[in-house]
């Protein structure tokens, strides 16, 4: 059987400016990235990126999906190049709110490069897109429960993720559209309000070096969705 390393090299090396990222992260690391599969994660879309480990782990169905690979790649590059993430704590476990804050840390990442992908010819914004009509399903039949639970921590996390998401992030559909406009309901505009003052803040880290976006993100995690530290903390790993 091929081995999934080599696989994944071969594909790398069609895209040469993809490539130079990889020979970059490697540098800094001081020993090859470590593609593996992970039968875990489901689907086309399926990759994550283990930092400081260099390890990036794809769905089966994923191993020859350039874009994935690509975005995975370019996750760890923006690791070794110091950047921030948000690094969910023990709070966001227990109250159901640990996958918004990543979300919303890989958000920080994305918006920067997904731009540098696409002019690769690939397109990181296809699983966003798909994601969409989903969402907007579960948010409908969630409605009652957000309205009687109130302005909870992990509403205020889940919920701002999600908006972020399809504002900033997808691409643009009628389900993205429809998505959005279920946040112009009374009960979910706190949140959009929410999620618009993040998309700004994200929006205008773009260019900055990594000690910019780290006190962007800290505003954020701190100031807008007001968390504790036992909740979220900010790690840089280089």
């Amino acid at each position: 059987m091929d081995d999934v390393n080599s696989r994944v090299r071969r594909a790398i090396a069609s895209l040469p400016y993809l490539a130079d990222k990889l020979n970059e992260i490697e540098a800094v690391l001081g020993r090859p990235v470590a593609f593996v599969i992970d039968p875990v994660l489901a689907g086309q879309a399926g990759g994550k990126a283990a930092c400081p480990e260099g390890v990036v782990s794809l769905s089966p169905e994923s191993v020859d999906n350039l874009s994935v690979i690509g975005e995975e790649i370019m996750h760890l590059h923006r690791c070794t190049r110091g950047y921030p993430a948000i690094v969910p704590g023990v709070r966001s476990v227990l109250l159901g709110y640990k996958s918004g804050l990543q979300a919303l840390s890989g958000f920080f990442d994305e918006h920067a490069f997904f731009p540098f992908l696409e002019n690769l010819g690939l397109d990181p914004r296809a699983p966003i897109g798909a994601r969409m009509e989903p969402t907007a399903r579960a948010l409908e039949a969630q409605m009652n429960d957000i309205q009687r639970e109130g302005f909870t921590e992990a509403w205020r996390v889940n919920l701002t993720a999600a908006y972020v998401q399809a504002a900033l992030m997808a691409p643009p559909t009628p389900d993205r559209d429809r998505l959005l406009a279920l946040f112009d309901r009374p009960v979910l505009r706190q949140y959009r309000d929410l999620g618009r003052t993040v998309c700004a803040a994200i929006d205008l880290t773009v260019n900055q070096q990594p000690d910019q976006v780290e006190r962007t993100m800290t505003s954020c995690v701190r100031e807008v969705l007001n968390l504790t530290d036992d909740a979220a903390t900010i790690r840089r790993w280089f």
